[in-house]
């Protein structure tokens, strides 16, 4: 009896090992294909950001990025230079037209995927890069092309950079590193580099964004001084040549007559023009969803008590809004006594 009992164990053992997609050796070789590929394609990033900041990529900058040994990596190499995806001259590894191609498209998931956490949800900037460092390799090039089209065709990244498009072209790097930048110059934020991540929380930290205006007040060995809304702010440099800057822009004034919700009284509604791009995530899309679209009229109805949130008539609904979501919906005054046009939502909910 207890032979027979070991031949089941067996049968049962081997069927487990050996089942054709959901036995252990199918698993198994599944997670190493996937590993696999990862090293590929992080190795290709890396190389086309190599290209891109004109410095040489090696076997040794290789295999600090991907993380893993020295003789992994050289299989590794010789592996991607058989399938026709880099060159090795020299000392110095380079990307073929198959290879550029590849690594462009694993950057596009990768800043597309960007772009909706930082739209779409209330993610951390600090945290958008490890997540959708995960997701860029099982983005298939369709589910990229339809995130594209959702997103509006997006120019850059949360953090400024320029993303691929379907034909394989990208913009220039903007700006140039805070490093080099003419001191006392006004200048805005174009990019940062998310890379470290310690060295990014800690630009992020120093109240650095895009768009944020800054002038360089001293440079010496180590570090750079900035000034920023009236505050001085010290960066050490390793994390100020990670910030890449440019002159400021123009900013457009407001359209006439147009002004923020938050500053409507009691009893004077207002037709909502747009949203300022500075809200974004779910905060974004809860205004949205409440119905806060152009040509909808909003009416502010109670003041806010104790420092809590002000409330709005919106379509029908009273809805409380913080001082910064309604200081960010740009409304143009109705005239008190002009007749309040009801729109087709509000009949309805009527």
């Amino acid at each position: 009896m207890s032979g027979l009992w070991w031949i089941s164990f067996l049968v049962v053992a081997v069927a487990a090992w050996f089942l054709p997609r959901h036995g252990a050796a199918a698993r198994l070789k599944r997670w190493r294909d996937v590993r696999h590929r990862v090293r590929v394609e992080d190795t290709l990033k890396h190389l086309l950001a190599a290209k891109q900041r004109h410095v040489a990529a090696t076997a040794d900058s290789v295999a600090g990025v991907v993380g893993i040994g020295a003789s992994t990596t050289a299989s590794l190499i010789e592996e991607m230079e058989r399938e026709g995806l880099l060159e090795v001259r020299a000392s110095a590894l380079s990307l073929t037209p198959s290879g550029r191609d590849y690594a462009l498209q694993v950057v596009r998931a990768h800043r597309l995927w960007e772009r909706f956490l930082d739209d779409e949800t209330d993610i951390p900037l600090t945290e958008i890069h490890l997540a959708a460092d995960r997701a860029e390799h099982r983005l298939t090039v369709d589910q990229t092309d339809r995130l594209d089209a959702q997103l509006g065709h997006p120019p850059t990244d949360p953090h400024g950079d320029p993303i691929p498009t379907t034909e394989g072209l990208i913009a220039p790097f903007p700006g140039v590193p805070l490093t080099d930048y003419p001191k006392g110059e006004e200048a805005e934020v174009t990019h940062l580099e998310d890379e470290p991540p310690g060295v990014f929380e800690s630009i992020v930290r120093a109240g650095l964004s895009r768009g944020t205006r800054l002038r360089v007040t001293e440079r010496r060995p180590g570090l750079v001084r900035l000034e920023i809304d009236g505050r001085a702010v010290s960066l050490p440099s390793v994390a100020a040549s990670n910030v890449h800057v440019g002159p400021v822009r123009e900013v457009a004034e407001p359209a006439a007559g147009v002004v923020s919700l938050a500053s409507l009284a009691i009893g004077q509604a207002g037709e909502v023009v747009g949203i300022d791009e500075r809200i974004r995530g779910l905060t974004r899309r809860r205004l949205l969803d409440l119905g806060v679209t152009p040509g909808t009229v909003i009416e502010p109805e109670l003041e806010p008590l104790f420092g809590r949130p002000r409330a709005f008539r919106i379509r029908q609904t009273l809805v409380a809004l913080r001082g910064e979501q309604a200081d960010g919906i740009q409304v143009r005054p109705l005239p008190v006594d002009a007749p309040r046009l009801v729109t087709d939502d509000e009949r309805e909910a009527s």
